[in-house]
Formats: C-alpha cells, structure tokens, sequence
C-alpha cells in the first residue's frame, strides 16, 4: 500500500530524457562558471535546451488544453488558480535561481531560464484568455496574432538594462509552435514539425547560443526521440514507476546546482 501511495506510473522515454537534460545542463553549467576555457563543455549543454522548451510545452499545454467555461465565475475559481500558481511558481523559481547569478556570475534578473519560462507561461495564459472574450473567430485570430506579435517583440527586444533573455524570442517561438501542436507526454513527438523547428530557428542567428551548430545540437534529441518512437513504437509508451517527488526534484535541481557551482566558483575565485 505505502507503495502505491509513493509511486506513481511515467512515461519511461521522457523519464530519461529529463535526466539527460539533467545531466547535460549540469555539464553546461560547470563549464561556464568553473571551466570556461573547455568549449566543449557548452556544446554539451546545447543538447538540453531543446528538450526542455518541448518539456515546458508539454507541462503548459496541460493546463491550456481545456477551453474556457462559458461561466468566468467558474473558471476564476476553479481553472485560474491552477494555471496562474503553475506559470508564477516557474517565474518565482526563476527568480530565486536569478541570486546566484547575480552574486557569483555577474548576471541579471531574468537570467534565469524558469523565469522566462514563467514570464511566457503566464503570456501564453493571458492570451487564451482574452481570445475567448471575442465571439467572432476572425477578430479572434487577428487578436490571437497581434497578441502573439506583441509577445515576440518583447522577448525578442527587451530592455537588456532590465533583463537578459538569453534566447530571446527563440524560444518563446518554439515554444508556441509546439502549443500550436498540442504536445503532451501522451503523443508521439512529430519529426516533421522538429525538421520544421530547424527552419524556425535559423533566422535567431544573432541571438546567444543560436548559431547554427547549437541550433543542430539543441533539436537532435527531440529528432532522436521523434525517430525512435517512430522506429520502435512498441516503446513508445513504456511506463515505469517513479517516486511521487521526482518531478520536485526535477525543478529545484535547477537553482540548488547554481548555488552549490557560484558557491564553488566564488570559494576557487576567494582562495
């Protein structure tokens, strides 16, 4: 009993892929702070971003998927709540993962990746929302693209004396592509539409970290497991029993590692 209490059933393909992402992003980050002269070491790091803004996707597609009650007193209640303490918790771990860099790296508020996360999760929630308020499916759309056109220029050409984006509206275009999709964790992840990300991503040229051999290395996992399902599909949907605390473990990774590698860095720098 105590362990089904405990335990629950996950996707094994993505299990394991989060904890490449792990890994990787580890490697990332102890070449940039601690080994910035091993370049290789970034390049390794490349391999996870992809799979975390189709992650990202996925988590926030679970909560936009369903459309909005006729009754707002319904959804304010109910459904807001849960999607609004989704993208502000993203934002909140941000910041928190934003002190060591602004302590051990000389960076910015909104350095972090979860806080750009956040900040589209709850864009990406607004304009839902206020799409569902026209009835006309014509000015919804020029609604929805106006919005949309807004939410790039932001990310895209923010203030940098405010924040720093390190992939500027590159991600926040994946990301919405792969809403556009509805990607779960339940669904087979298309090869065209990665084969199409790549095209999506090249004109980012000039954003930090988009050059072309990065933009390769963070879309072949996603094409890797995308030909994977597609060879082998009776694995597609393995499952296997992870502990309930897992998928904490998995967002508070992300500042716990800053923190022990600025500390780490800053105690190398000191002596």
């Amino acid at each position: 009993m105590q362990l089904t209490q405990s335990y629950k059933p996950a996707n094994a393909l993505y299990f394991y892929a989060k904890i490449f992402c792990l890994v990787t992003m580890l490697i990332d980050h102890i070449g940039a702070f601690l080994y910035p002269q091993f370049g290789t070491l970034r390049l390794i790091g490349r391999l996870c971003v992809g799979l975390y803004f189709y992650f990202f996707a996925c988590s926030l597609n679970h909560y936009l998927q369903q459309d909005f009650p006729p009754s707002r007193k319904v959804h304010l209640k109910e459904e807001f709540p849960k999607t609004l303490s989704f993208c502000c918790n993203l934002f909140l771990l941000g910041l928190v993962a934003d002190i060591p860099f602004i302590l051990f790296f000389k960076g910015s508020w909104l350095s972090s990746i979860f806080g750009y996360y956040g900040l589209i999760g709850i864009y990406m929630y607004a304009l839902k929302y206020f799409c569902s308020l026209v009835p006309n499916k014509y000015l919804k759309r020029i609604l929805a693209s106006l919005m949309w056109l807004c939410g790039f220029g932001y990310f895209q050409f923010h203030l940098p004396q405010i924040s720093t984006f390190t992939y500027g509206g590159l991600g926040y275009v994946l990301i919405t592509f792969f809403l556009y999709y509805g990607v779960s964790y339940k669904h087979k992840v298309d090869p065209l539409a990665i084969l199409s990300c790549f095209g999506l991503s090249f004109p980012f040229g000039s954003v930090a970290y988009a050059q072309p051999l990065f933009i390769i290395l963070m879309l072949a996992p996603l094409l890797f497991i995308s030909l994977f399902q597609e060879l082998f599909p009776q694995f597609t949907d393995v499952e296997i029993m992870v502990h309930k605390k897992t998928s904490t473990f998995f967002w508070l990774f992300y500042p716990i590692h800053l923190y022990i590698i600025g500390i780490i860095s800053y105690w190398v720098g000191a002596s």
